[in-house]
């Protein structure tokens, strides 16, 4: 943003236009140097008006002075943002509002407005405004000359700091977690110094315990937490220990198929064992007898007794044991 030129409605104001490179000086001239009156010096020549009235064109707040001092009067100020140039009128008797190129805005618009043009801002950062980064290149009161940190004097130390930060492409978010944790720290010094005073309060939250007792404790808790942890080493045979634990985990894998191949094999056993012959010997004799084939009683005794045989067998596997002889 570079300034220009800043104008008046009446021909008695004398227009000021800035150099648009290097510095734009306003030089007095004292009208009878040859007295030697201390008194008479080069203040009055109009250099904090014309820095009061720059503000005022670029959205500072009403000024109920300017107003009764010079009523009626109309102040424009030319102004060039990234090489295009622009017009801003204020009036005396309507200092809510600013023409911007002819375009009227209440002076908040206009501020948000300036502020998307000339700075780039991060969103909703209370405290980080058009107005509060400009006090910095254009200093507004004589206060805000005292310090080369400050444009005045009851500026707090984050809003100065968050400005600043800013403006020098620092990390403004280290900033505000700074102040973040200074508010925290002070809610809670507040809320001790609260509980200390106020002995109904102090015992409704503590339960009537002693406070020192149970913060010493803590305290004790906290050191022995910190000598154990300080005390804790890892074994020197930690990775040979680790070798023998995984080579159990193996054993005890492989234990469990042989398990499971064992259980497999025991209930194929089971079920064989349930298996019934699908022709019974007197099936067998009819189909032979169907055939024409007759068979000698020999070879029917003979079928007949490993048939017998066969059931005796089953019954011991299951555990009925074979029938006991002389």
């Amino acid at each position: 943003m570079r300034l220009i030129s800043l104008t008046a409605n009446k021909d008695s104001f004398k227009p000021v236009y800035f150099n648009k490179s290097g510095l734009t000086l306003i030089v007095g001239t004292q009208q009878t140097p040859e007295t030697s009156d201390s008194g008479r010096t080069y203040n009055g020549v109009g250099k904090s008006l014309i820095v009061n009235l720059i503000h005022f064109c670029l959205g500072a707040g009403s000024n109920n002075k300017l107003e009764d001092a010079i009523p009626g009067w109309e102040f424009s100020l030319r102004f060039e943002v990234n090489g295009e140039e622009y017009t801003s009128t204020r009036s005396m008797l309507a200092q809510n509002k600013i023409a911007l190129n002819d375009e009227e805005l209440s002076t908040a618009k206009f501020c948000q407005r300036l502020e998307q043009m000339v700075f780039t801002l991060p969103s909703r950062i209370k405290g980080l405004t058009f107005r509060s980064l400009l006090n910095r290149f254009i200093r507004p009161h004589k206060g805000s000359y005292v310090s080369f940190d400050k444009v005045h004097d009851k500026e707090n130390e984050y809003h100065k700091l968050l400005c600043q930060s800013f403006l020098l492409g620092l990390d403004i978010d280290l900033v505000m977690s700074k102040q973040s944790l200074k508010a925290e720290r002070d809610r809670i010094k507040e809320f001790s110094t609260n509980l200390n005073q106020d002995s109904v309060f102090r015992e409704f939250f503590t339960e009537g315990k002693n406070i020192e007792i149970e913060l010493q404790d803590l305290e004790d808790k906290i050191n022995q937490l910190t000598q154990d942890l300080d005390a804790f080493r890892v074994a020197d045979n930690y990775h040979e220990i680790q070798r023998e634990a995984q080579h159990t985990k193996n054993l005890l894998h492989e234990a469990k198929n042989r398990e499971v191949v064992l259980t497999n094999a025991i209930n194929s056993i089971n079920a064989s064992l349930e298996v019934r012959p699908d022709i019974s010997p007197e099936k067998l004799l009819r189909l032979y007898d169907e055939a024409r084939a007759k068979l000698p009683d020999t070879v029917i005794k003979e079928i007949n007794e490993v048939n017998e045989f066969h059931n005796e067998s089953l019954h011991h596997l299951k555990g009925g044991g074979f029938p006991v002889t002389d």
